[in-house]
């Protein structure tokens, strides 16, 4: 047991750097969290935060209509997709 304690050592010293290092937030990130002030007002706050953002993707309008209205079952969708098309309505399915 001891031998097992003496070769794990190095190994276990190893892995908690790792993850100390993983968890610890990078230097941009300490900054705006010190930027970050109690008295913002609700304007500057959503400045803050927001400041670097890339506009959505392309995609995201319909993942937003999805998520409110929801989706079908999966049972429904495997029964559609495997339904076979004629191949005027797989034209009209894709365009």
């Amino acid at each position: 047991m001891l031998l097992c304690i003496q070769v794990m050592a190095p190994v276990l010293h190893v892995v908690k750097t790792c993850l100390k290092k993983r968890w610890e937030p990078s230097v941009s990130k300490k900054r705006r969290i010190t930027r970050l002030r109690a008295n913002m007002t609700k304007e500057e706050f959503v400045a803050e935060v927001t400041d670097g953002l890339l506009p959505p993707p392309a995609y995201f309008p319909e993942n937003v209509r999805l998520n409110k209205t929801g989706y079908e079952s999966l049972d429904k969708v495997m029964e559609r997709g495997l339904r076979p098309l004629s191949v005027d309505a797989f034209e009209v399915a894709a365009n």
